[in-house]
């Protein structure tokens, strides 16, 4: 607990009793740490005292090591190379090959865990884009078309040059933003990408979105909100925007004390990271309140 008078703090219970020592305190919240060949994951909530709470404040932390060298040693074995970073704290994966080229991927449960891949450097010509709307288009190398459909559609994703069709077998790592390239995953030992046919087809082949559904912005950077409340945020009827879109939103979502966009919004809602609300937050949302969270987005929507 913690001694309001002078912020001190009181250790009152620790099961096993030589367990782990929790490195963030009182701060409420979910944490990544990497300790040695050891991932720690910190579990920090927060407890309202039912005796003397004007004196004392309380929280309780669960915190889990996870063993890394076994996983670590297969990537390794499997040719992978790179480096794991955890919270700013870095462990290397293998020897990076000569002017190799790196491949970031976010966890989207932990924002804290990054996987960098070291890929070799690639051969051949440049990315080329196909233009459409009848423009002039011009390559230096020959192209493939692979067509899609979904039953409705056909759209038409190139290629500098097919190698092999394989079979999808093994585990995807989610990349860290949606978009045209879903994860990666290892064939034969090497790392490929792997696209999105889904956001290929939302993106080039669905209807636009109804202008009549309310807009709210996000940060695209901000890989908490993107892979945990937009699904929400969509699934309630809302479109999202990000801070680069041109057209005003309704209701931009920001964390406590981010930025906002300079284009604006109808309304702000801010997102606090502890669960009481503090003068400094006041008005605030505390990110896990997903009641509150849908009102203040219900009164966005009738402003």
């Amino acid at each position: 607990r913690i001694v309001k008078k002078d912020n001190s703090t009181e250790v009152l219970l620790v099961q096993p009793t030589d367990g782990m020592k929790n490195p963030h305190g009182g701060m409420v919240g979910s944490y990544a740490d990497l300790m040695g060949d050891k991932a720690v994951i910190v579990e920090v909530a927060n407890v309202v005292p039912k005796y003397k709470a004007e004196e004392y404040s309380g929280y309780v932390a669960v915190s889990r090591p996870l063993d890394l060298k076994p996983s670590i040693d297969r990537l390794t074995q499997a040719g992978v190379a790179g480096t794991l970073e955890v919270a700013g704290e870095k462990m290397s994966i293998g020897a990076p090959p000569a002017k190799a080229e790196t491949r970031e991927m976010v966890l989207p449960s932990l924002p804290d865990v990054k996987l960098v891949a070291a890929v070799p450097a690639k051969t051949g010509g440049p990315n080329m884009a196909l233009a459409g709307g009848g423009g002039a288009v011009s390559f230096e190398a020959p192209l493939q078309l692979f067509r899609l459909s979904d039953g409705q559609a056909e759209i038409a994703y190139v290629f500098r040059k097919v190698i092999d069709i394989r079979a999808l077998a093994g585990e995807v790592v989610a990349a860290a933003l949606p978009g045209e390239i879903e994860g990666i995953t290892l064939i034969d030992g090497e790392p490929a990408e792997v696209v999105d046919p889904h956001w290929l087809f939302a993106r080039h082949a669905a209807p636009p979105i109804p202008a009549e559904r309310p807009a709210c912005r996000l940060p695209a950077a901000d890989t908490w909100m993107q892979n945990f409340l937009r699904p929400l945020i969509e699934s309630a009827g809302w479109r999202v925007l990000d801070e680069h879109d041109p057209h005003r939103a309704d209701v931009e979502i920001a964390a406590q004390g981010a930025g906002l966009s300079p284009v604006g919004a109808g309304r702000v809602i801010r997102l606090r990271a502890a669960p009481e609300e503090a003068p400094e937050s006041e008005g605030s949302v505390y990110r896990y309140d997903r009641a509150g969270l849908l009102a203040a987005l219900g009164a966005g929507r009738r402003a």
